[in-house]
């Protein structure tokens, strides 16, 4: 047995889900669970694969049920993380706060020195690229 260790999502390194619609949320997950039905249980590779592609249609569908449901998206992120967001938002010089592609209520929260991965408060990371440091 290996003693490695590799989370199924890392908010440091993984991007969390595009929040679309519940209804499609809802089907991409019943067709998910319907396509992995058959999965060998004695494949580790297929259990394995089969894990992470449901982990993901999960993931997308608590964030569409969180939206449909008004649920605040920074409930729960720790205070600190928090305060450096609002910094970004608001301008404050220490911060990075370059805008994230797509999403730019969320731009980096990271200081303002070197950083190879922009990063928003959720944990989202998109890179940084020559020029993007403020």
């Amino acid at each position: 047995m290996s003693d490695a260790y590799t989370p199924l999502f890392d908010p440091e390194t993984d991007t969390a889900p595009v929040v679309g619609p519940v209804d499609l949320a809802l089907n991409l997950a019943r067709n998910t669970l319907a396509a992995l039905a058959p999965t060998n249980i004695h494949n580790e590779s297929a259990v394995l694969q089969a894990a992470v592609r449901l982990e993901i249609r999960l993931r997308a569908l608590v964030a569409a049920l969180d939206q449909q449901a008004g649920r605040d998206p920074l409930e729960g992120i720790d205070p600190n993380l928090l305060d450096w967001h609002q910094g970004a938002l608001n301008g404050d010089s220490v911060v990075c706060a370059f805008p994230q592609p797509g999403r730019p209520d969320y731009p980096c929260i990271w200081n303002r020195a070197y950083h190879p991965n922009h990063r928003d408060v959720f944990g989202n990371t998109w890179p940084a690229r020559g020029g993007d440091d403020r």
